[in-house]
């Protein structure tokens, strides 16, 4: 585990190999922020996460970040999110409630994806993803409405 993680929450099952609260990788950029993991959180082999450069990484309640995924600094993720293997979160990205990333996704720093939003393999997404969408390509492109909010 890195310095920066917060081991305050409940109920998580992290791999002895995922590296939690290591500074940003952001040259220039010192990280002063921790790591927040909510309950019932699942994190698998290999995931790094990233601790804050201005504020903390938080990853909410009853998520799941699968081998090999990588969160950014300052990263914000909701709630019953499920992040595919070797995901490339960048930094300051927020993600919603209910969302799923596929496998080998990449997000842009700076993005924001909305809740129940669905990110198709090795999509590359370049900019903010509304509720509810579906994006796929590279670079991702939107295909249809998903189904109901949940």
């Amino acid at each position: 585990m890195g310095r920066g993680w917060d081991r305050s929450y409940p109920n998580c099952s992290i791999h002895h190999t995922a590296i939690i609260g290591e500074n940003a990788e952001w040259i220039g950029k010192d990280s002063c922020g921790t790591v927040l993991v909510g309950a019932d959180t699942i994190i698998r082999p290999f995931v790094t996460v990233d601790r804050g450069t201005s504020g903390d990484t938080v990853i909410g309640n009853d998520c799941l970040l699968m081998a090999h995924v990588h969160v950014g600094h300052d990263v914000v993720i909701g709630r019953r999110v499920q992040i595919a293997p070797h995901a490339s979160i960048g930094g300051c990205v927020i993600i919603g409630d209910d969302v799923k990333i596929g496998m080998g996704a990449t997000i842009k720093p700076g993005v924001t994806v909305g809740d129940g939003a669905r990110i198709g393999m090795g999509a590359v997404i370049l900019r903010d993803i509304p509720a509810n969408e579906v994006w796929v390509g590279n670079p991702a492109r939107k295909v249809t409405k998903s189904i109901s909010p949940l």
